[in-house]
């Protein structure tokens, strides 16, 4: 009869879209797609970062990229916890959202690169290390690269693509998720603590390690990332679900001008003022170490239709959110019977021919551009200077056919990079042309036969 009311603490204009509250002023703002989906289950509540207290009608906290959080605003979120309410947090060591979702795709104003929970997380026995980004080379999405004489299409490892086997298919809420795309994300540990629970839901392939935030910003190449890339032994822990027995991340109650402007709160929802609560065992918290997980721009083919805006999933993102909110407001029977399913099913034997390939020949392809942009920048050079015609003549001559030889070679090196791609799709091309023919044929010849063996079986009794 009435839905549940879920509250958004963001430092991300997930209601605007990109540019902002400028945008929204001038009436072309357009929400992320993932804020829609949000507010057409969900009434929408933003909670503004001076609130003292989070107001008893939200059931649950969406956390997405807050601002650095002071005592007052901490201590809201802590007393929402002790009473029993349920809290889902996006934080990020490095937001990419931030950077691009101003005006012009330019850093949206005011917004932070980075969030993180330190204090309330200490008490709940997680952390993450604003300092490092996973890099996982199994999950690398692919993005063009390279220079005019040569566009590659190279992994990028510090952008993931997650796949079902990364997922925890024991969990509610992760059970159904086949796909998740991230950007520059963080790794959560753990901390034992009694009576507190901590249960993977979204981790990296085993091939992943961790990039220093600082050479990341530096913006190296892809080719770059991977020289520096170490693997870790094991999985790195994306995603988590923290339950049990907490106890509050403050000992005594904040000053008291926070605890006057709490009790008014109170007073205006006609509640009696809150007393400090110590410690739940009732907990229920989900921890994701990435903040782009909102972006259109990495899980929605965007589509326009008759002046229409819809978008079209090539990733589970939307549906990984909805899961765990709806399954944080108590109502997660329904969570299995979604039907809107993502449309990317890649194509994972060719994905494997073009890594193996790209690895092989990644580092001749190199070189040889390296001897194109030389060969240029000598002709280059040839043709600036001052030297004889007779000398300037052979110079450049021989540059023009070292120029010619490593186009030749870089063609050579290009066509074997695709050489096995081709063949299996050589291979499944024929399949499906002679197998249609040759079940008909096969069939053909059986009904032929059988028919002779019954007509001989019929001459026979006569």
């Amino acid at each position: 009869a009435q839905k549940p009311t879920l509250g958004i603490l963001s430092n991300l204009p997930l209601d605007t879209g990109a540019g902002g509250i400028a945008a929204a002023l001038r009436g072309t703002s357009q929400p992320f797609l993932i804020y829609n989906e949000l507010a057409d289950r969900f009434n929408v509540e933003f909670i503004t970062m001076d609130a003292a207290t989070i107001p008893r009608r939200i059931d649950v906290v969406l956390l997405a990229h807050p601002r650095p959080l002071g005592d007052r605003q901490a201590y809201a979120i802590d007393q929402f916890i002790m009473r029993g309410g349920r809290v889902i947090a996006f934080i990020d060591p490095q937001s990419e959202v931030s950077l691009t979702a101003g005006a012009n795709g330019e850093p949206l104003k005011g917004a932070t690169a980075q969030s993180n929970l330190p204090r309330l997380m200490r008490t709940w026995g997680v952390a993450m290390d604003s300092t490092m980004i996973i890099a996982d080379r199994a999950r690398a999405q692919k993005v063009a690269t390279g220079t005019d004489a040569r566009r590659l299409v190279s992994d990028y490892i510090i952008w993931l693509a997650l796949v079902g086997a990364d997922m925890n298919r024991h969990d509610v809420i992760t059970a159904g998720i086949d796909r998740l795309h991230i950007g520059t994300a963080g790794r959560l540990t753990f901390t034992d603590l009694p009576n507190v629970r901590h249960e993977t839901l979204v981790s990296s392939s085993g091939d992943a390690g961790l990039l220093a935030r600082d050479f990341i910003l530096r913006a190296p190449t892809p080719d770059a990332l991977l020289q520096k890339f170490v693997a870790h032994e094991t999985p790195l822990v994306i995603a988590a679900r923290i339950s049990g027995t907490i106890k509050s991340a403050f000992s005594t109650p904040p000053p008291p001008a926070a605890r006057r402007a709490e009790a008014t709160a109170s007073t205006q929802e006609g509640v009696p003022a809150p007393e400090h609560i110590r410690q739940t065992d009732k907990a229920q918290i989900l921890v994701f170490a990435d903040s782009d997980f909102f972006d259109d721009r990495f899980w929605v083919s965007e589509q326009i239709y008759q002046g229409q805006r819809f978008g079209v999933p090539i990733a589970d993102n939307a549906k990984f959110l909805l899961n765990a909110v709806e399954h944080m407001m108590g109502s997660s029977a329904l969570i299995s019977l979604r039907g809107r399913q993502r449309i990317e099913r890649p194509f994972t034997r060719v994905e494997d021919l073009r890594a193996q390939a790209q690895s092989h020949y990644r580092a001749q392809e190199e070189a040889l551009l390296m001897r194109i942009e030389a060969a240029t920048s000598q002709l280059d050079a040839i043709e600036r200077g001052n030297a004889g015609v007779a000398a300037a003549y052979r110079a450049s001559t021989n540059y023009r056919q070292e120029l010619v030889a490593a186009r030749k070679a870089l063609r050579r090196v290009q066509a074997d990079l695709n050489r096995d791609i081709d063949r299996l799709a050589a291979q499944v091309l024929w399949v499906n042309i002679a197998t249609a023919p040759l079940l008909l044929l096969i069939g053909a010849l059986l009904l032929a036969g059988s028919r002779r063996h019954r007509r001989r079986k019929t001459q026979n009794q006569a």
